[in-house]
C-alpha cells in the first residue's frame, strides 16, 4: 500500500471501516485521488472463503463523509434512505 500511495501521490489513507478483521476499507487523502475508496487485506487473514467474504459486502454508502459498509444481513434502511435523499449512488457487489 505504501508504494501505491507513493505512485499516486497520496499523503495517507483514512481507515473508515472493515469488511472482516484486517481487511479494511479506507479513503485516499491528499492528491487528485482524494476521496477514492480503497480496500486492503492483511497477508495472514485468509482462508478458502476470504475473497467471497469481501465480495459479499453488498452496499457501500457515504454517511457523514465516511463510508459505512452494510452487509446482506445488516442492510439498514436509514442509510439507504439517506443516500437516496442526498442523491448519492450506491455501490452494489454481488457474487456470480
Amino acid at each position: 500500500m505504501v508504494n501505491v500511495c507513493y505512485q499516486l501521490g497520496v499523503e495517507c489513507i483514512e481507515v473508515v471501516d472493515y469488511v472482516i478483521p484486517q481487511t479494511d476499507i479506507g479513503r485516499l487523502i491528499g492528491s487528485s485521488y482524494s476521496g477514492f475508496s480503497i480496500m486492503g487485506k492483511g497477508g495472514l487473514t485468509e482462508n478458502d472463503n476470504t475473497v467471497w467474504d469481501i465480495v459479499n459486502v453488498s452496499v457501500i454508502c457515504p454517511v457523514k463523509d465516511a463510508y459505512k459498509i452494510i452487509t446482506d444481513s445488516k442492510i439498514e434502511k436509514e442509510y439507504i434512505r439517506k443516500a437516496e435523499q442526498e442523491q448519492i449512488p450506491l455501490v452494489v457487489a454481488k457474487r456470480k
